[in-house]
């Protein structure tokens, strides 16, 4: 899904930012009750974002639909040929977590979730457009001074049957500057 919230007001600025971060999993093999036995551990209604890499065993239209009916706010995800959480390796679930404010004090993350289809057809230019566009509305959302804002990383998850992992993740980097975590999966 494609998207975007910031979670903080200006009488955070200058203090301390904490986020809450949920984790969870699930190995069910049917779509809708792996989703929700996600959505138990890790779904919240202010949930800065949601991430979650899922067995590619999953039929993925059943699973947007039941992923899209259990989270707000914005999610991004991709398959994997296995699944780690904190206690050990799986096969065949979906594992994810949450990102959202304290209940004490929101944290002034925000984030911009945007599909790249065709990469193909994906060039540098295309790269700095996104770039461009997802800086511009994260700008827009943000309370945060301009001089006050401090770091920013894009997060970027890449099919691997696509063959064009390092090649569009070179093209994000130059765009950005900066990137964090690039699954080629």
């Amino acid at each position: 899904a494609q998207g975007g919230v910031c979670g903080h007001t200006e009488e955070q600025v200058g203090k301390a930012r904490v986020m809450q971060v949920r984790r969870g999993r699930s190995d069910a093999t049917k779509e809708a009750t792996a989703v929700r036995q996600l959505a138990e551990e890790i779904a919240c209604d202010d949930a800065l974002l949601t991430v979650f890499f899922c067995s590619s065993r999953y039929d993925l239209d059943a699973l947007a639909g039941a992923l899209q009916g259990a989270f707000r706010g914005p999610i991004m995800g991709c398959t994997t040929a296995g699944e780690i959480d904190a206690q050990r390796y799986h096969r065949g679930g979906i594992v994810g977590f949450s990102i959202a404010p304290s209940s004490a004090e929101p944290s002034g993350f925000c984030a911009d979730v945007q599909l790249v289809s065709g990469l193909g057809a994906f060039s540098p230019h295309a790269a700095m457009e996104l770039a461009q566009g997802a800086r511009r509305r994260l700008e827009e959302r943000s309370t945060i001074p301009p001089g006050r804002r401090r770091g920013a990383f894009a997060l970027t998850l890449i099919d691997g049957l696509s063959m064009l992992e390092e090649q569009t993740a070179a093209f994000v980097h130059e765009a950005l500057h900066t990137t964090f975590g690039e699954s080629h999966g």
